[in-house]
């Protein structure tokens, strides 16, 4: 069984910009390693994960 808590953040314009911000960051750097990943799994490369 899985828990979530959801909790609402209320924040100024100004600090909902740069978390906006932080978070499309994240999700690029994700998104590369994602693909550096399966780059290494189509080359036939451990992962160094096991």
């Amino acid at each position: 069984m899985k828990r979530t808590n959801a909790v609402k953040l209320v924040v100024g314009k100004e600090t909902h910009q740069k978390l906006k911000e932080l978070a499309i960051a994240t999700a690029r750097c994700w998104n590369v390693v994602n693909w550096l990943r399966m780059q290494q799994f189509k080359a036939g490369e451990a992962c160094g994960f096991q």
